[in-house]
């Protein structure tokens, strides 16, 4: 087995994607951004994972989780 220590660089993030409208109603994919880097700051690798779907419609908004996982719903919708 072969130990490495890149854990010490790992950054996740939250992010709104692009908007896109479909029959009057707009979904904004919410993804989570993870980049994994190496003592020197290289990159070594990243990933993007859809955690749930924004749809507003009729000047509502809700929210379609894509994961198993708890989500804060207030906190996606104020990222939109």
């Amino acid at each position: 087995m072969v130990k490495t220590n890149f854990a010490e660089n790992f950054d996740v993030e939250t992010i709104v994607g692009k908007s896109i409208e479909a029959q009057g109603k707009i979904l904004y994919p919410i993804v989570r951004v993870s980049i994994l880097k190496d003592n020197k700051m290289t990159t070594v690798g990243s990933w993007i994972v859809p955690i749930a779907f924004v749809i507003e419609e009729n000047e509502k908004k809700y929210i379609i989780s894509l994961t198993d996982e708890k989500i804060n719903q207030n906190e996606i919708l104020k990222m939109v």
